[in-house]
């Protein structure tokens, strides 16, 4: 018994393969540092909202002219424009929470690296003639 196999249209290898995600590869390290840096992200999302909203609720509860101890007004008589504003101010106190030189210095650190392996004799491959190239510092 004999028998012929064609694969057409959506059933080519082609096909199989384009409809797969590719993803970048990434060092251990740097998706550690991705995840902890969304998760800071997250911490100071919430510190801002945190931080405007009880900036408002105890600006509320106070006139102008009165200090906050003697009396309670109205609680709801901020608005979202003043929520917002405060909010943007507790982001500008507080964005040194989120490492962005941490990205820099792990990027010096890898090309410092890349360099002293380009100019290690040792690292010189005698069966192949050829020097240590570096082709991922990912």
């Amino acid at each position: 018994v004999l028998g012929l196999v064609l694969s057409c249209g959506a059933q080519t290898k082609i096909h199989f393969g384009a409809t797969h995600e590719r993803h970048a590869k990434q060092s251990s390290t740097t998706s550690m540092i991705n995840t902890n840096i969304a998760f800071l992200c997250g911490c100071l999302l919430m510190l801002c909202v945190v931080g405007a909203s009880l900036n408002l609720f105890a600006g509320a509860q106070h006139t102008a002219g009165e200090p906050w101890y003697l009396g309670v007004s109205d609680v709801g008589a901020s608005n979202l424009g003043e929520w917002l504003q405060v909010s943007f101010v507790y982001f500008l106190l507080s964005y040194q929470f989120i490492p962005v030189s941490l990205y820099v210095s792990m990027n010096m650190v890898r090309m410092l690296s890349r360099y002293f392996m380009l100019k290690d004799l040792e690292m010189y491959d005698r069966v192949g003639e050829e020097p240590c190239q570096v082709r991922s510092m990912g």
